[in-house]
């Protein structure tokens, strides 16, 4: 479940794709074996579509034992190189064109390498990879390094160009520290990366709009598209040599069919998915941050899906509904698997096995308590986080503890009155012994000399017991 079949998307009410995906095995398989555009390619250097420029009717696609793509024609693609994390370390073109990527041993990217060949050679072969390097009027070389939060650019495979790029943190980044460029994201409700602007000069400096696929919109003239590359989901958008995939850490994701690359590490807590949807093709209302576990995005709550033991009573239909109890609250909420959006579905936008319609071009852009939006032309998609809703069985189960909570108090109070009241007493038996032990011994005492003789604190009650004891 999760295979698109067919795909439709607009651009300005005009179609640019017009996609059917054919899968492997009759049809039977999660992998993808061809793709066509009815509508054709755009040509158009401001449109993200799907180029579909291999006409073939099978074996566009192929993928190795692990399941990790490693061809598409229609990009060019003629390899890909896994490491043993099944993360790509080599995506060869067929012009010559690489990109490299450096990982450590825990899979945190440390870097990148963009290589493309300015002299012509002979088309590669399916599954043929060249060692490319820098070769001055040859082989040009551009790339990142990446280093915690702090990107550098690397140029010529010459260590002393490189520079400093970027400093990121929760908000944005900075650029060149020595006179410092304060850049702020603006997201929506998924994290995405609408707008950038520029504190120095108080001026929006790029403008991202996307499908709800991720893949962005047609760019306009000032939109500035270039400018820094994490956009949707906060995630780098790899755009060299016509890549145009996003890295989600864990897999890389191609937003033209909606699909990763490679299969979900974690899939047999979600064997009913096909490994390689995102979001489960719902991404209005969800994010994959790493490429592993999707998380329902619901108002200020984001549930991390996985399927779990009990999950009808997370849906609300046994005894207890703990879920709704936490959202209505505006609880974060974990869990470990999938299915759990059953629990939110008044927000729930599911697409299965079936068409899967992207239309443009109007959105809601929501950042905290300032709303912007970008309007043109064409069908509307509003991106929104619907409110928590109502739980009778909660707000039952609140009330019954409030009155339990305030019939404790009462008992409470009662008893710490009865105390007081019976330590009221005694106090008012010694007061009466003192003054009977005082006026028989000095009878001429006056009320008030008595009032100013007895110390409640101080009295010993000893006179009282021994009188007791001679009755």
């Amino acid at each position: 479940m999760g295979n698109v079949l067919t795909l439709k998307r607009k651009s300005n009410n005009k179609l640019v794709d017009d996609l059917t995906l054919h899968y492997a095995n009759g049809e039977k398989s999660n992998q993808i074996d061809w793709i066509t555009d009815a509508q054709g390619t755009q040509a158009l250097n401001n449109i993200k579509e799907y180029q579909d420029i291999s006409k073939a009717t099978s074996g566009e696609f192929t993928y190795d034992t692990n399941g990790n793509m490693v061809k598409d024609k229609d990009r060019n693609i003629v390899a890909i190189r896994y490491n043993i994390l099944n993360l790509p370390d080599i995506i060869q073109f067929q012009n010559g064109n690489q990109i490299k990527n450096l990982y450590d041993a825990g899979g945190h990217k440390l870097g990148t390498e963009y290589f493309t060949q300015l002299t012509n050679i002979s088309p590669l072969t399916d599954g043929q990879i060249v060692n490319q390097n820098y070769i001055s009027g040859a082989v040009d070389q551009s790339g990142t390094v990446y280093i915690g939060n702090i990107e550098y650019n690397t140029l010529h495979g010459n260590a002393s160009q490189t520079t400093l790029s970027r400093i990121y943190n929760d908000e944005g980044y900075v650029e060149n520290p020595a006179n410092p460029q304060y850049y702020y994201f603006r997201h929506d409700h998924l994290g995405d990366n609408r707008e950038v602007w520029l504190a120095n000069t108080n001026t929006t400096v790029q403008r991202t709009q996307y499908y709800p696929s991720g893949l962005p919109w047609a760019y306009q003239i000032d939109d500035n598209p270039g400018l820094q590359h994490r956009k949707y989901n906060g995630k780098e958008f790899v755009e060299m040599h016509g890549y145009d995939t996003y890295d989600i850490e864990w897999r890389q994701y191609y937003p033209a069919i909606m699909r990763f690359q490679t299969p979900d590490p974690q899939i047999e807590d979600a064997y009913n998915l096909s490994p390689y949807t995102m979001c489960s093709d719902n991404m209005v209302n969800k994010i994959d941050p790493d490429g592993r576990f999707d998380w329902a995005v619901f108002g200020k709550v984001m549930l991390q899906g996985a399927k779990v033991e009990g999950a009808e009573e997370l849906a609300g239909a046994g005894p207890e509904d703990p879920v709704a109890d936490l959202v209505a609250a505006g609880t974060f909420l974990v869990y470990t698997g999938i299915a759990i959006h059953h629990a939110i579905q008044a927000t729930s936008q599911t697409t299965s096995n079936s068409s899967y319609n992207q239309s443009t071009n109007t959105n809601s852009i929501t950042n905290n308590n300032q709303s912007k939006s970008n309007v043109k032309t064409g069908n509307s998609q509003t991106t929104a986080a619907a409110p928590a809703p109502k739980n009778p069985k909660k707000e039952a189960r609140e009330d019954a503890k409030q009155k339990r909570k305030e019939q404790d108090g009462s008992e409470k109070k009662a008893k710490d009155n009865g105390k007081k009241l019976e330590k009221a007493k005694g106090k008012d038996a010694r007061r009466q012994a003192h003054d009977m032990k005082e006026k028989g011994s000095r009878p001429n005492r006056t009320d008030q000399q008595l009032n100013e003789d007895y110390n409640p604190d101080n009295y010993n009650d000893t006179w009282e017991r021994t009188n007791r004891g001679k009755k």
